[in-house]
This record gives structure tokens, C-alpha cells and sequence, in this order.
């Protein structure tokens, strides 16, 4: 059995917005502290899996509002209704400054460990908000996989199990 190398990553770390941007967003500043413009709480909970498991955590520099590293580049909400106005210049800045070194990173860390004959792990660290477009969210703890992926599906259904068991409390939903 190969060791598991587990890399933590956090699209959506962030609310940052640099200074060449930020005159975009006077209108909706306070869009920015809402989930929207970070996933609040993921950050926190990915440094805290990163310290326990000694692991490599990737984090996003800028916020979703700005480009949305957790969406391909032809997702058409890649960029939010605020950025997807800019200039095909500033588009490309982002992607070049931003999106690209995040999701390099990313894959850098998977290529080194498969290199070194482990199995790679990788865990996206995301939150959200209890209410979504007025309707009432019924879980604390969603575990996102690929169905069609057995060892996804396995290892979703085994942490869902081991988490109820830590701590009945939780609502966890599988998705």
C-alpha cells in the first residue's frame, strides 16, 4: 500500500482585493465580508487540518469576486459580475498574477508526491452560508466527491461515518 501525501487547498481563503482593483469595488465593499467575497471560517479550518497532518496548504491570494480559482477558466462565473466587466488586459493579469501561480501550486504538490510513489490526497477546504437563495441549508458539514470515483465515494461515506461517531452533534450530508 502506497503512503497517503495529503494537500489541503483554500479557494476561497481570502476577501483580498489589491489596489489597482479596489476603486471596482467601492460600490460593494461590504459585499466582500460576506460569503460572496470569502468562504468564512475556511481558512481557519484548513490551517488547522494543515498543523495537525503536516501537510502542504495552497490558499488563494484575492477574493472570488476577483476570479474564482475553485472554476476553470471557461466556467462562466469565473469571474463575478464585477470583474467580468474588466478589460480582456485585466482578465488576463488576474489569471496570470492570481489563478494560475494558485492552481500550479496546486498541482505542483500532487506531481511531487505521485513522483515520489505516493498516493495523493487532496482536500479543498470550503464553507457556506446557512441560508442560500432564502432557503434554510440542513447540514453543518458537506463532503463533496465524485460519485463515479469508487475510492471517493469510500472515503467520503468512511470520514462521514467517523465524524458522526466523534461527534453526533453535527448534521453531515454527503453530496
Amino acid at each position: 500500500m502506497k503512503n497517503i501525501a495529503l494537500i489541503i487547498s483554500c479557494e476561497h481563503a481570502v476577501n483580498t482585493v489589491p489596489k489597482d482593483y479596489q476603486p471596482y469595488f467601492e460600490t460593494c465593499r461590504s459585499l466582500l465580508y460576506t460569503h460572496r467575497g470569502i468562504d468564512l471560517g475556511a481558512l481557519t479550518v484548513a490551517e488547522h487540518i494543515q498543523s495537525v497532518f503536516e501537510c502542504h496548504l495552497v490558499q488563494a491570494q484575492v477574493t472570488r469576486m476577483l476570479i474564482d480559482c475553485n472554476r476553470s477558466l471557461t466556467h462562466p462565473r469565473c469571474f463575478s459580475e464585477i470583474s467580468t466587466l474588466f478589460s480582456d488586459a485585466q482578465k488576463t493579469e488576474l489569471i496570470e498574477q492570481f489563478y494560475l501561480p494558485f492552481r500550479e501550486a496546486v498541482e505542483h504538490c500532487i506531481e511531487q508526491y505521485i513522483d515520489q510513489g505516493q498516493q495523493v490526497l487532496h482536500l479543498s477546504v470550503h464553507s457556506f452560508t446557512p441560508i442560500w437563495m432564502d432557503t434554510i441549508r440542513d447540514a453543518d458539514i458537506g463532503l463533496l466527491y465524485d460519485p463515479s470515483r469508487e475510492q471517493e465515494k469510500k472515503l467520503a461515506k468512511q470520514w462521514r461515518l467517523q465524524l458522526k461517531q466523534d461527534s453526533s452533534t453535527f448534521r453531515i450530508r454527503l453530496n
